[in-house]
């Protein structure tokens, strides 16, 4: 027999910080309209019911390093930290003036 022992990757349970209950993550999840924050909504709601992260990634389609960021930021920011913050970033701004666009 060889001497060697195998681990077997188990699937990993997040645990979640207590900012919102189950119910309310289930109601914020079904009531917001930004698809992005929607699923990382469903993600954290998926969670906290007790789903492993692999079982959230087939559900979403999100990788496994997405939903641990993802419930990370949460952990650390609350509610904050799972805005799409990509509306903020609207590109630099442009060289040239607007008459030069026209």
């Amino acid at each position: 027999m060889n001497s060697k022992s195998w681990a077997i990757a188990m699937p990993r349970l997040l645990k979640l910080e207590p900012h919102k209950s189950i119910e309310e993550l289930e109601k914020l999840y079904r009531q917001t309209q930004d698809p992005i924050e929607r699923t990382r909504w469903q993600i954290l709601w998926l969670i906290a019911k007790g789903h492993k992260v692999e079982e959230v990634a087939e559900v979403t389609g999100y990788r496994r390093g997405s939903i641990y960021r993802i419930v990370g930021r949460y952990n650390r920011l609350g509610i904050d930290g799972l805005k799409d913050r990509r509306h903020q970033h609207q590109g630099p701004e442009t060289l040239l003036s607007e008459i030069d666009q026209a």
